[in-house]
């Protein structure tokens, strides 16, 4: 029981983080999750971490890839890290839109690293359950269930802009004042 309410948590997580890629400047997080605040992706991405976390944390240990493209990644992450930390340190005065350059540094590498978690969750959650086909299936099925928002959207505005005093301007309008807190 427990078992299947997890995948069934998973799945939900990682169908919702792709479903809410679309979106950002959303209100949900205030500012405290920095370059990640406005990004609508980040609910069903901490919801797969939590799952998995909670999992490993069941089993006594987290399961990484030992795959060639995973060592790929580790080594240009690291590279990343040490270059941006390198650049910080020598233009340690330099200001960009309020951060340092050191605090900006600071800022990507977590964000790449929440993201590389997101990776090894996505990973660790799917890669026993199923066959290579059938993730690579679920991942299409939830990529093209994203796929629809932005296009209704893109056919609202395309009626919005040809007619701007129609329904469907008015309808996007309303609708951004819910979604984003910029409109």
């Amino acid at each position: 029981m427990i078992k299947a309410s997890t995948r069934i948590m998973q799945r939900v997580g990682l169908v919702a983080a792709i479903v809410l890629l679309p979106f950002n400047s959303v209100p949900w997080w205030g500012s405290w999750l920095g370059e990640l605040s406005g990004e609508a992706w980040v609910a069903g991405a901490v919801l797969l971490l939590a799952v998995v976390g909670l999992k490993a944390v069941g089993r006594g240990r987290i399961r990484l890839p030992r795959t060639f493209s995973w060592y790929l990644l580790a080594a240009w992450l690291t590279w990343a890290v040490f270059s941006s930390l390198l650049a910080a340190a020598l233009s340690s005065d330099l200001v960009f839109k309020g951060r340092t350059v050191f605090e900006k540094a600071a800022l990507q590498v977590a964000v790449a690293a929440f993201g590389l978690a997101v990776a090894v969750a996505c990973y660790g959650a799917f890669k026993s359950q199923w066959e290579s086909e059938a993730v690579l299936a679920f991942f299409r099925t939830a990529v093209h269930a994203s796929l629809v928002v932005p296009l209704l959207w893109a056919v609202l505005e395309g009626v919005a802009i040809s007619f701007p005093d129609s329904g469907p301007a008015e309808v996007l309008r309303r609708l951004s004042q819910l979604i984003h807190v910029k409109p």
